[in-house]
């Protein structure tokens, strides 16, 4: 099921253990799917979460090297389904982008115009994996052949609307 995990982190390599372990997390954290709490889900993978108003980005994940623990925040002021999303996206850097963690604050950027190429290519390596972290493909799929609309399914994923048109068209080729 998460073969997607090898395939996101090629231009950094997890060990197996660091993928196993987020794979029997996600399980049990999925196992009431629409229950599905992201805040919780990054407790058990032992990073805290932190709301902050004064934050000027969407959300970063940090490195404690005194404490080795690891934490994100996530700027208060965003919609709630951006907010479930950034948190996400920062599992992503977590799984995939350890060790640049280590070396820095990861930021979820706004955009991706004017990054450097390598980091652009990060970034939406982030976006996608926390696309399938929220949006699993097979029940996303079935959902949509049933014929749930873009609105239905940002409402059943907690995702914006954006976000959902963005999964449509990197899964199933359809361009809304």
């Amino acid at each position: 099921m998460f073969d997607f995990v090898y395939d996101y982190c090629n231009l950094t390599k997890p060990n197996d253990s660091d993928i196993s372990f987020f794979e029997n997390k996600y399980n049990e954290a999925r196992k009431n799917f629409w229950n599905f709490d992201v805040v919780k889900f990054a407790n058990s993978l032992g990073i805290k979460v932190f709301m902050d108003e004064n934050l000027k980005e969407e959300g970063c994940i940090e490195y404690d090297r005194e404490y080795n623990t690891y934490s994100i925040t996530i700027n208060a002021k965003q919609p709630k389904n951006r907010i479930i999303f950034t948190i996400a996206h920062e599992i992503a850097h977590f799984v995939c982008d350890k060790a640049l963690i280590q070396e820095q604050r990861v930021f979820r950027e706004v955009g991706n115009r004017g990054m450097p190429e390598e980091r652009r290519k990060i970034e939406v390596r982030a976006n996608k994996m926390a696309a399938d972290i929220l949006m699993p493909s097979e029940k996303f799929i079935e959902l949509w052949n049933s014929g749930d609309s873009v609105k239905d399914l940002s409402k059943k994923f907690c995702v914006s609307e954006d976000a959902v048109k963005i999964r449509l068209s990197y899964l199933l080729g359809v361009v809304l």
